[in-house]
């Protein structure tokens, strides 16, 4: 059979590297992601994950430790909203709730509230104590108070410093139009400047410790407290269908949260009953002057009819002169009733005329009770309910919306219906007070026909009685009213009053430090993402094997038990190491490969620094170590480093054998190895290419395999010079050397190119100085040992553990680890 470099091999022979099965070549990578190649950059970028998250904890810190805490406080109500309006306008239970809702809300968040909230709690001055980088307000507890009366609007809105001196003077310093004023001034004495009058007096949480202090007060100008209520005020539906709203305020100041929030509530309590007692309160008025000119009445009667007693010393009255006298107490009664109801009728349509002119304006209805109509008295209730409607969609709406012009053309229609009513009733009490004056009048003239004296006494008892029922009546009336005033309540009832807040709604601690810890771990991950999109180089065997199309013949870890200035042999000193566990291995690839006991090896890279001079040293010791007899030649005749290596001299070497200077015994320097001895490159010549083409070369290596096994070649890298592709040429099996993390992806077109151009098909590569981490797992005879304590490598780990992470994504599938 053929093996992978298409040389003969026998069948009982081990296959060739390149036919080492594909799951032994490759690591694990998921939908195109490497995961060697991810898991080497996590590797490295951990600390600076770990650094991320630390930052982000003390930007945490620091943003928790110097932002103001905002508290919130709130207070529920559930609104007693009629439901008649709604079903007028055609509006789902739902739909009509929530418009109402809405309306009440905008009532408490306008500018009007806001003003009364200013006249219940003083908050025209604002008291804060300096700090480094923060001022926290003394809202109740302010060592001093200032009375003050401002000539200058610029000096409100200004903040303005005061420093206690002692318990008897200050230090007061503010800033105006760039001007810095400073002066001393005493407490509980009263100043004048051209801003402004103040006074400055002690309270009872002044303490000595207050001296040298620093305090900030402001002037507050009304428009502005306006507009800090209305920017921390909010309220929102809590629950359309239980009509319950949450009206809450939120401030640095938890305690001046709630104090707004409990003023906010009790305005809007009084402004209920307010509106809901201003009918009464205009009925009860117009009961009282009738009263008190029924009163002068009821006097005037009195005293007459006790004159006619005295003057004439008559005290009765006959039975018929009884008779039209209650008769016509009836009918002055009735005609009384039915001139309140024509009163009434024409304040109401006073009132639907004021409507028509007025359509914006807020309007009272006047009391219905004496109008003995049930249909007119149902129709202005309608009308007084859709009226309500319309004004608390004002709140939120435009008059040119569609809800707005359906309420606006239904309210038209029962103004008409309400109006053609009332010109019925109006008819009908005109035809009835028609009839009861006519009535009167008989009655009168029957009256008349009594004698003199018995008519004269019965006509002031008559009066009399007319306005002292009259005054009974108004009395029992203003009576009813009063206890229906006194039984008014509010339309909302507080389910929650307003509450202490003691967590600060802003900053949430914990919420703060997931959210930097997040922004960390966001930006480590980032990080990782950034280094491996921009990763040009190669990291993983993986990558060496996807993007070369030579076989790889085996992987050098890192050497870091020490620095290496130059190229050393370290395999005899470390001989249980994993570098020389990987060599070893390495070796027995080769045997496979080329089982032929003479052997030329060149090694060469694509730039220096890549690490061939050191794996072909290392190389050579391993292969002199196995009883192979190892002659090493540096043919990096430019920048020899070999003799460097193992302290020879450079006077003879490569160069001088090549013109036949010296002979190959004279070059040959002996090493610390039994096995192993190597020929310097010589001095630099300035022809390296074409002494390497000359015929010695071979006459050379014909020399050297009468003594040697394997020769290795230390050649120059191929991508700066041609020499080295020369030397590839003579050997059995030439090596490119790809540095992990070092040499660029880019690199490795040139192997391709040696293959498919110059047809190097026996062409291996090396991946070298792969981190321990990074190679754990990988066979080829040494990988499955690694942390076992099979191997001894005396350097410390620097990198954090993650074996047992890799170990998951680089398990083979059957289970277990393979070894060639």
């Amino acid at each position: 059979m053929t093996n992978g470099f298409g040389k003969e091999s026998n069948s009982n022979m081990p296959v060739g590297f390149s036919d080492i099965p594909s799951e032994l070549n490759s690591g694990g990578g998921i939908g195109g992601i490497d995961l060697e190649k991810l898991l080497a950059i996590l590797n490295k970028s951990l600390w600076w994950i770990i650094l991320f998250v630390v930052m982000s904890l003390s930007g945490a810190y620091l943003y928790l430790r110097y932002t103001k805490p905002i508290y919130e406080s709130y207070s529920i109500l559930k609104l007693d909203i009629q439901k008649r309006a709604d079903e007028l306008l055609g509006l789902k239970d739902d739909e009509g709730s929530g418009a109402n809702l809405v309306g009440e809300i905008e009532i408490i968040k306008s500018q009007v509230l806001y003003e009364q909230v200013l006249e219940k709690i003083d908050l025209s001055v604002t008291y804060q104590q300096s700090g480094n980088f923060l001022s926290s307000e003394l809202y109740t507890i302010t060592p001093f108070k200032v009375v003050y009366e401002v000539k200058n609007s610029a000096f409100y809105n200004v903040p303005i410093s005061l420093e206690f001196i002692d318990d008897k003077q200050y230090i007061m310093k503010y800033d105006l139009v760039g001007v810095e004023n400073s002066e001393i001034f005493k407490f509980n004495t009263a100043y004048e400047n051209e801003f402004l009058k103040f006074k400055v007096t002690l309270t009872k949480f002044y303490s000595p410790e207050c001296n040298g202090q620093k305090y900030l007060f402001t002037l507050n100008s009304k428009q502005f407290l306006v507009d800090f209520l209305s920017r921390g005020t909010n309220a929102y539906i809590l629950n359309a269908a239980a009509n319950t709203i949450r009206v809450g305020f939120q401030d640095n100041s938890p305690q001046k949260a709630q104090d707004i929030v409990n003023v906010i509530d009790t305005i809007y309590r009084q402004q209920t009953l307010a509106n809901k007692n201003l009918a009464n309160e205009q009925t009860l008025t117009f009961l009282e002057q009738q009263m008190d000119a029924t009163a002068k009445k009821l006097d005037a009667s009195e005293q007459k009819m006790q004159d006619f007693i005295k003057r004439n010393k008559i005290s009765d009255v006959n039975v018929t002169g009884d008779k039209i006298k209650s008769k016509s107490d009836e009918l002055v009664v009735k005609k009384f009733e039915l001139e309140l109801q024509r009163v009434q009728i024409a304040d109401l349509e006073k009132l639907i005329e004021s409507f028509s002119q007025n359509p914006g304006k807020k309007q009272v209805f006047p009391s219905l009770n004496y109008i003995n109509d049930p249909n007119l008295v149902d129709l202005a209730k309608q009308l007084n309910l859709l009226l309500n409607q319309q004004a608390l969609m004002l709140y939120n709406a435009k008059e040119s919306t569609a809800a707005f012009r359906i309420s606006a053309q239904k309210i038209e229609d029962l103004k008409k219906d309400i109006n053609s009513v009332i010109a019925i009733t109006k008819m009908t009490n005109a035809k009835k007070i028609q009839e009861l004056n006519t009535e009167l009048e008989r009655l009168e003239v029957e009256f008349l026909s009594l004698p003199s004296k018995e008519k004269e006494l019965t006509q002031i008892k008559r009066f009399f009685s007319i306005n002292e029922k009259y005054y009974l009546m108004f009395i029992e009336k203003k009576a009813e009213f009063e206890i229906a005033k006194a039984g008014t309540i509010p339309n909302f009832q507080i389910l929650a009053p307003a509450n202490l807040p003691t967590v600060p709604l802003i900053p949430q601690k914990g919420s703060v430090y997931s959210t930097w810890i997040i922004i960390g771990v966001i930006s480590g991950i980032g990080l990782i993402v950034v280094r491996y999109l921009l990763q040009d180089t190669v990291v993983t065997q993986k990558e060496l094997e996807v993007n070369s199309s030579a076989p790889v013949l085996g992987i050098v870890p890192v050497y870091s038990k020490e620095k290496l200035r130059i190229a050393r042999l370290v395999v005899d000193k470390n001989p249980k190491s994993a570098i020389s566990e990987s060599l070893r291995s390495i070796r027995t690839n080769i045997d496979f490969i080329i089982p032929e006991k003479k052997k030329i090896i060149s090694v060469t890279s694509t730039v220096a620094g890549e690490g061939k001079t050191f794996f072909a040293i290392n190389l050579g010791g391993v292969l002199a170590m196995s009883n192979q007899r190892v002659i090493m030649l540096d043919m990096d005749m430019r920048k020899p480093k070999l003799h460097l290596a193992f302290d020879v001299s450079n006077d003879i070497g490569m160069s001088t054998m090549l013109i036949g200077r010296n002979e190959v015994k004279e070059c040959i320097s002996k090493t610390s190895l039994e096995n192993l001895d190597i020929i310097s490159a010589g001095p630099v010549p300035p022809n390296p290419s074409e002494l390497i083409m000359r015929p010695q070369l071979n006459s050379i290596f014909e020399i050297l395999h009468k003594d040697y096994d394997v020769i290795i070649i230390d050649s120059p890298p191929v991508g700066l010079v041609t020499d080295g592709i020369l030397i590839m040429q003579k050997a059995d099996l030439p090596i490119y050397v790809v540095r992990s993390e070092y040499s660029k992806k880019s690199y490795l077109k040139n192997v391709n190119k040696l293959i498919r151009v110059n047809g190097f098909r026996n062409l291996a590569t090396i991946l070298n100085s792969l981190d321990n981490f990074k190679t754990y797992g990988y066979g080829y005879g040494y990988g499955y040992g690694y942390g076992s304590g099979y191997y001894s490598d005396d350097a410390p780990e620097t990198n954090v553990n993650l074996d047992w992470f890799k170990n998951i994504v680089t398990k083979d599938k059957s289970g277990t680890a393979k070894d060639t």
